[in-house]
């Protein structure tokens, strides 16, 4: 993005005539190599997606001259890295005391000392499940609260989840755009608590810091949030394969059956079906209720105002705050198989849509530059994404 702003700084675009309805294309300058090959991991998925084949479309893709090319500086990149997390690891602990650890990467290759230590042999730093599992997450730290991550890294493939959540995250910040010109309503009111969390920032005529935003609670920024979730159509369905013979309603699952389930379907974006309580496990009972029904009327509608519940706080004193289980919504999955990057997802698009709803109003846009309508790819991104920005002035 830096680049991007520094080169309309010094390269200013020609004046568009059409009236506010013109469009301005954004230059769009070349990624370094290490960034591309990233990029064209993600696409060389897509690939297998739209193709019959997936397998066989998917390896002669990785046989051309291009992706062999583009596989060998992934790989030179991770083991790169790989080493540099090495090098830290051996400076953790500094004047006796060990500092926090805040890379997935270190995480895992801490991980792998000790399970080579408990077996009573050398680790394999650069072993391929190693690299496979260390993936792109070099690009991305996380939080500063990373320890809670750490229980979560055995089995999983870090390459997969981040090269998904690398689309994922800006999928959904095209579709808030979308949301936020749509609804009016939404973000004014979102710019509006905004100003009432960061009072500091109004007066100063600054924006929050970063970590002003990520340690401020705002429900309605949380809410507005979560509505997005429900309502994008990032990945439209999470699937499961069952370890074991098992039955859902009734229905027999055999061992190893993918079910599907559609992300934006019955419950989430329509009216719940009904279902037969008396074919309900106790399990599936016990488990129903924890998360609420959306209302069928307005179901269909974005109401950020939907996450929101009154609440007594610990001084007796009632307050609005914003409540995840309000209903459901499954952008992330559920359960051991959830998204692993949820939280970090979460902590992107905080920070994100904070910012922007803070410096720009997205005003109001045509049917023609604005419809709802997604396209396939690894992602369902809109067909089209335009934005009417205005300057906030404080």
């Amino acid at each position: 993005m830096t680049r991007e702003i520094t080169h309309l700084r010094t390269n200013p675009p020609p004046k568009i005539d059409g009236g506010e309805e013109a469009i301005f294309p954004f230059p769009s300058l070349p990624l370094d190599l290490e960034a591309q090959a990233c990029i064209d991991v993600v696409d060389s998925i897509s690939v297998a997606f739209r193709s019959p084949v997936p397998r066989l479309s998917h390896f002669l893709y990785r046989q051309t001259p291009h992706m062999r090319r583009v596989l060998k500086i992934k790989d030179n990149m991770i083991r790169r890295n790989i080493g540099k997390g090495l090098v830290r690891m051996e400076e953790r602990v500094e004047g006796g005391k060990e500092r926090e650890m805040r890379c997935a990467v270190d995480m895992i290759l801490l991980r792998e000392k000790a399970i080579a230590q408990k077996a009573g042999i050398k680790p394999d730093y650069y072993r391929p499940a190693i690299q496979g599992e260390v993936g792109l997450q070099i690009i991305i730290s996380l939080p500063p609260r990373g320890r809670s991550f750490q229980a979560q890294l055995t089995p999983i493939q870090l390459f997969g989840y981040i090269v998904g959540g690398h689309d994922t995250t800006s999928t959904t910040l095209t579709w808030w755009v979308k949301f936020a010109a749509h609804a009016q309503h939404a973000q004014i009111r979102l710019r509006q608590a905004l100003h009432e969390a960061f009072p500091n920032a109004v007066s100063s005529r600054t924006a929050p810091t970063v970590t002003d935003i990520t340690r401020t609670q705002v429900p309605y920024l949380d809410a507005f949030i979560e509505e997005t979730l429900r309502h994008s159509k990032t990945l439209p369905v999470t699937s499961r394969q069952p370890i074991a013979n098992t039955q859902i309603l009734g229905v027999p699952i055999p061992k190893g059956t993918t079910v599907m389930m559609i992300s934006h379907g019955a419950s989430i974006l329509y009216p719940a079906i009904a279902v037969d309580e008396k074919k309900r496990t106790e399990a599936a009972k016990a488990a129903k209720d924890r998360y609420g029904v959306w209302d069928p009327e307005n179901v269909r509608e974005f109401l950020p105002e939907r996450w929101l519940k009154v609440e007594k706080g610990a001084d007796g004193v009632e307050g609005v705050v914003y409540d995840s289980t309000a209903g459901p919504q499954m952008a992330f999955g559920g359960g051991p198989r959830g998204c692993f990057g949820r939280r970090l997802a979460y902590l992107e698009l905080r920070i994100a849509i904070a910012l922007l709803t803070w410096n720009f109003e997205f005003g109001e846009l045509s049917e023609e530059l604005n419809h709802m309508a997604g396209k396939e790819s690894l992602t369902t991104m809109p067909e089209v994404c335009y934005v009417n920005l205005r300057p906030v002035k404080y």
